[in-house]
């Protein structure tokens, strides 16, 4: 008997654990986010909402270039949160203090990111840290800044900005 009821407040502490310590993340998809700008000089980049965003949306922004199958590992990442509430479509959110604090107007940040005046490109995408299982935007002074957009399933000026 005493065995039985330590085996359910086992289970019970455990899935409290998997269901409040592990909250939900949600898959996005491509384009639904657009970059609006970058301003390496403002430090900060803008992005709008294409779709809802659920809460607790989890996107990785990242200037290290992609070659096609993995990013390098030269440059910087940033893992975004969304926040406890849903994102609206039409929604602007502003990225500010991206080389010290990144400070996002909507949700919370972890990392930096250091935006160069030229050669720079900001990838958005779900995954890991390093390794995306799959795009969800980009901007880029100029293509070549990309390093290549093989494999990404971004589109030139609808899902992958080019500004110049």
């Amino acid at each position: 008997m005493r065995y039985q009821l330590i085996i359910s407040y086992a289970v019970i502490c455990i899935t409290l654990i998997i269901i409040v310590g592990f909250p939900s993340h949600h898959i996005v998809n491509t384009g639904a986010i657009t970059f609006k700008n970058m301003n390496a000089s403002k430090d900060a980049f803008t992005i709008k909402t294409q779709s809802i965003l659920p809460p607790n949306t989890r996107i990785f922004f990242t200037d290290t270039e992609w070659n096609g199958s993995h990013f390098g590992i030269d440059e910087h990442t940033l893992l975004w949160n969304s926040g406890k509430d849903s994102i609206p479509i039409g929604s602007i959110i502003h990225f500010k203090s991206l080389k010290s604090h990144t400070i996002p107007s909507i949700g919370h940040a972890k990392g930096i990111l250091k935006i160069a005046s030229k050669k720079e490109a900001i990838f958005a995408y779900q995954g890991t840290e390093r390794m995306p299982t799959h795009f969800i935007a980009g901007i880029a002074y100029q293509l070549s800044d990309y390093g290549t957009l093989d494999h990404t399933g971004l589109i030139i000026d609808s899902t992958a900005v080019v500004l110049h």
